[in-house]
């Protein structure tokens, strides 16, 4: 979790159960209309990939089960599969990356501990 980042990064391990359902606004380069082939590239972990740009709905819950409203969120979407075993780097691991960035954004999480460090809360609030 990164809560500077502005944009969320998904492997294709991730992204594909959510793109079944739905759950992605594909941006730039569906799955449906792109080939890898002309995809721009990340450098993630060490290996340069294809990716796709989509937006999903986040839904923020503190340690209380309070949520905040949704909002959509930017999502990077990894071809990191290989298709050259020689010349493509190894498949992500199952990553999911969340930049919170657009979601925190006007928002707030306030983490209070009790003197004896015992007791932990962790409340966000919105305006």
């Amino acid at each position: 979790m990164d809560t500077g980042a502005p944009a969320s990064i998904f492997s294709r391990q991730v992204w594909k159960a959510f793109h079944t359902r739905g759950d992605i606004v594909w941006i730039a380069h569906p799955p449906t209309e792109a080939s890898r082939e002309v995809l721009p590239r990340i450098d993630v972990h060490g290996g340069n990939y294809p990716f796709r740009l989509g937006r999903i709905r986040l839904v923020v819950v503190d340690l209380d089960k309070n949520q905040l409203a949704p909002r959509d969120v930017l999502v990077i979407c990894t071809e990191d599969e290989p298709v050259d075993a020689e010349a493509d780097p190894p498949e992500l691991p199952r990553l999911l990356l969340i930049g919170l960035a657009d979601v925190m954004n006007g928002r707030s999480l306030l983490l209070q501990v009790s003197a004896d460090g015992q007791q932990w809360t962790a409340p966000l609030s919105e305006p």
